[in-house]
């Protein structure tokens, strides 16, 4: 089963995930439609595995619809939300966490993430 937090537990798809906080919401299928213009019928069809996530803007819907942080829904499709700092934070972490790399290589690419965030920041 879901775990109460925020977080996905391994095994879980992304259709679970979804139906998880939406009825943690108390939000039916229809709600849920009429806030997303996303058919109840798809939206069913997700929750059961069958057709895969919806694209990154539907996903930013349906987050708002059933009041869950955007970032639980794209790690659960298995995607990074964009400007999110939370998803900035996991690149590095994916870094580190990367068994086939060595320690210098993840400093490498560590460095690398920092130093192109750091050009992109606006000048003050």
């Amino acid at each position: 089963m879901l775990l109460h937090t925020m977080q996905q537990s391994e095994g879980e798809s992304f259709g679970q995930v979804l139906k998880y906080w939406r009825t943690q919401a108390v939000r039916s299928l229809r709600d849920v439609e009429a806030a997303t213009n996303m058919s109840a019928t798809n939206l069913s069809r997700i929750e059961r595995g069958l057709i895969a996530p919806p694209p990154n803007f539907v996903l930013d819907d349906l987050a708002a619809a059933i009041g869950v942080e955007r970032a639980v829904l794209y790690r659960a499709a298995g995607r990074i939300p964009p400007d999110d700092k939370e998803s900035k934070r996991d690149v590095i972490e994916a870094i580190m966490a990367d068994p086939e790399l060595t320690q210098e290589q993840k400093a490498y690419l560590v460095q690398g993430v920092r130093l192109l965030r750091a050009k992109n920041r606006p000048a003050r």
